[in-house]
């Protein structure tokens, strides 16, 4: 029961830290005015989600 709970709290602690992140990246790259980029906000937000998963996987974090 220990693990069960200790698991589930490292994992809603990563989600939170990567959505934490991502807004973060987000917001600042919307407060630049850059027309271009701000189409593609929230492709550049799910890029930044896939590569914290990725780096969690590869470096075993």
């Amino acid at each position: 029961m220990d693990v069960l709970l200790v698991s589930l709290a490292f994992g809603v602690t990563t989600i939170l830290t990567m959505l934490g992140v991502v807004m973060g990246t987000s917001l600042g790259i919307m407060s630049v005015k850059l027309d271009f980029m701000e189409r593609y906000i929230h492709a550049l937000a799910g890029l930044l989600i896939a590569i914290s998963g990725l780096s969690i996987k590869i470096f075993g974090l």
